[in-house]
């Protein structure tokens, strides 16, 4: 969800959820389109709550992702993976706790963050800095841990 920006995705952003799980019972496109919008507008606690008079000023983004792949990091920089097409997961394994540290983004953060083809150090960076705990960069994540690299290709549909 995003507010109405001058220009396609320059709104700021409202709330942003959804799930890379495949496979269960109740998961179809509609219950999830409906779930999550749902879940974003009132559940992302990075924003407050969207209220319904506010509706009309929003735009609603819904990205339909193929199912994840492994990709090497040589794969990562060939046309393997292409910014704006494809997510990409991170995955650093376990924190000595137990839990896996990860992040994800949509094809469409790298069009956000305005990169180009030459730039996909800068989004694993960004990756590593917002969405991976204790993860600076790609190189920190590289020499420090043995991360695994996931991507999927999406399609994006604008209400």
């Amino acid at each position: 969800l995003r507010e109405h920006g001058n220009g396609n995705r320059t709104g700021a952003l409202r709330g942003c959820i959804g799930t890379l799980e495949v496979g269960n019972d109740e998961a179809n496109i509609e219950t999830n389109v409906k779930k999550y919008v749902i879940e974003a507008a009132t559940h992302d606690t990075r924003f407050r709550p969207v209220e319904m008079g506010e509706f009309h000023s929003l735009d609603i983004s819904i990205t339909v992702l193929n199912g994840l792949a492994p990709i090497t990091l040589n794969e990562y920089f060939t046309n393997k993976f292409q910014l704006g097409r494809d997510g990409i997961l991170m995955k650093l394994g376990t924190n000595g706790r137990g839990t896996n540290r990860q992040g994800y983004f949509l094809p469409s953060v790298a069009m956000d963050l305005g990169l180009r083809a030459g730039d996909k150090n800068k989004l694993l960076d960004e990756l590593c800095r917002e969405k991976v705990a204790g993860c600076d960069n790609i190189k920190t994540a590289f020499s420090k841990y043995s991360p695994q690299l996931f991507y999927n290709e999406g399609l994006e549909f604008q209400f």
